[in-house]
């Protein structure tokens, strides 16, 4: 639910572009054919895209660390 509220907050071509990458596993050309974009521009929305996800997902919840991942106890 945390993590889809993230994705929700996202502008639309960064969600796309996060969705078709880490959830689809498309490649960076494939996103760019996809979202009519070059692939600087869908390195760019990926980039932005995982920076703002982290900072929701760290706001949301301490269990996630500084890079958005799961904090996991040693």
């Amino acid at each position: 639910a945390v993590l889809r509220a993230a994705l929700e907050r996202l502008p639309e071509q960064q969600r796309k572009a996060i969705v078709l990458r880490e959830l689809q596993g498309a490649s960076y050309a494939e996103i760019a054919a996809a979202l009519e974009t070059t692939q600087g521009a869908v390195e760019s929305l990926i980039f932005r895209a995982r920076r703002q996800l982290a900072t929701s997902l760290r706001v949301a919840s301490p269990a996630f660390d500084r890079r958005g991942a799961l904090a996991v106890a040693a």
